[in-house]
């Protein structure tokens, strides 16, 4: 999962390197296919450990990339993970698109209704050619966030747990995440040995903690993204600590209408 999305990442910067210095309103069609050409040119560009963009074009209004994926040691199933399940690759792509709103290529190819092709290959074999489409109108749906909510949580739960465990800091390690009917569920352990587990109880019964919470989740345009679908699922976050040497656990439960509340708090500061 990490690899995919950085594969994304990679290729929305190929354009937007040759955009950067070009306002929204003065982007036209000449100028992107001068960036296309520019980083066509310059293929095979290797944007992650073992898979390389051999080809950049624009054809019948698609921008259409092209990844070959090498034998790699460390991921060696990323290429047979999108050939038994393009979709999933699908959904991986929209969920990136999902945060790219303020990237003004994009919101070009939305005006323009210009979608996106990956074609993947394994090995320079192009027998092995798998092809995942994005439509203008999914490319449109993911940019103004009109994707099904539900389905969108799950795919955003599927990719968080794929990362789990993560350290994130003050003797926490997030070790799980679970959708149940009312809530998305988070899990934290509590190092005991770097924090005092009823004090870490304590912050967490507070208004001003939650506070802070709610202004960290819809800051960020990935963590917003995943707010905004969870409150459009209708749920509310619910994270639980446990201390892992007492066993002892706590909870912030935050409802679907605070997050709605900060989700329009946090557009009205833009």
């Amino acid at each position: 999962m990490k690899k995919a999305i950085k594969l994304l990442v990679a290729v929305a910067l190929i354009l937007m390197a040759a955009t950067n210095q070009i306002k929204a309103q003065d982007l036209s069609l000449d100028i992107i296919q001068s960036a296309i050409d520019t980083y066509d040119s310059k293929c095979p560009i290797e944007v992650n450990e073992g898979i390389f963009i051999t080809k950049v074009k624009l054809v019948n209004n698609y921008i259409h990339y092209y990844a070959d994926i090498k034998p790699n040691q460390n991921d060696p199933e990323i290429y047979e993970r999108i050939k038994e399940n393009p979709e999933n690759q699908k959904e991986v792509i929209l969920v990136f698109l999902s945060t790219q709103s303020s990237n003004i290529v994009y919101q070009y190819c939305k005006k323009n209704q210009i979608g996106i092709k990956y074609t993947y290959t394994f090995n320079s074999d192009e027998s092995t050619a798998l092809e995942v489409v994005i439509t203008p109108e999914e490319m449109t749906a993911a940019l103004e966030r009109k994707l099904p909510p539900h389905n969108m949580v799950i795919k955003l739960i599927e990719n968080e747990r794929a990362n789990l465990p993560i350290d994130t800091g003050n003797g926490l390690t997030e070790t799980d995440i679970k959708l149940t009917d009312d809530f998305v569920e988070l899990y934290y352990t509590v190092d005991e040995n770097k924090s005092n587990f009823e004090g870490v109880a304590l912050v967490l019964a507070t208004d001003e903690y939650k506070s802070i919470l709610l202004n960290a989740l819809t800051s960020s345009p990935a963590t917003n993204l995943f707010v905004f679908y969870v409150a459009q699922d209708e749920k509310g976050l619910k994270l639980i600590y446990t201390g892992d040497q007492t066993q002892k656990s706590a909870e912030c439960v935050i409802t679907v209408e605070e997050l709605k509340k900060e989700l329009i708090k946090n557009a009205n500061n833009k």
